[in-house]
């Protein structure tokens, strides 16, 4: 091989393993003030939960709370106490939003008394939510 060839293909190599180790590197963990109460967000996956996010946060700001964790479940998804202990271990959550549709609210709700969740609730319904029969 000649030399130029040998060293296009190391300078090749080292692009693509930079690439690839870039797009494997974990994403950044937020860090929240142990000191402050948050407002959190349990959303169905859908455009239209997506889409109320920024609604939820002007109206928690008006309330005094930042939104900190946000966890989107899956159409369909039952194990909402997951969800629950994933976002109240993150952040004192003294507010959380459900996002979904009407179907859902029973299971989150049975899931934060599992969890042993005492803030506030506030419901947003989310249209285009599909009913999930067990």
């Amino acid at each position: 091989m000649k030399p130029r060839n040998t060293a296009s293909i190391l300078v090749l190599t080292i692009v693509l393993l930079s690439a690839i180790t870039m797009s494997c590197a974990a994403k950044p963990q937020v860090t929240y003030d142990p000191n402050k109460s948050y407002a959190a967000v349990i959303a169905i996956d859908l455009p239209s939960a997506r889409a109320t996010i920024d609604d939820i946060r002007q109206k928690s700001a008006v309330d005094g709370f930042e939104v900190g964790p946000v966890e989107f479940y899956q159409p369909g998804d039952a194990d909402f106490i997951t969800h629950i202990n994933k976002i109240t271990s993150q952040a004192h959550v003294a507010l959380l939003w459900i996002a979904s549709g009407i179907e859902d609210v029973p299971g989150i709700q049975e899931a934060l008394v599992n969890a042993g969740y005492s803030g506030q609730t506030r419901l947003v319904p989310v249209s285009g939510a599909v009913p999930y029969h067990h």
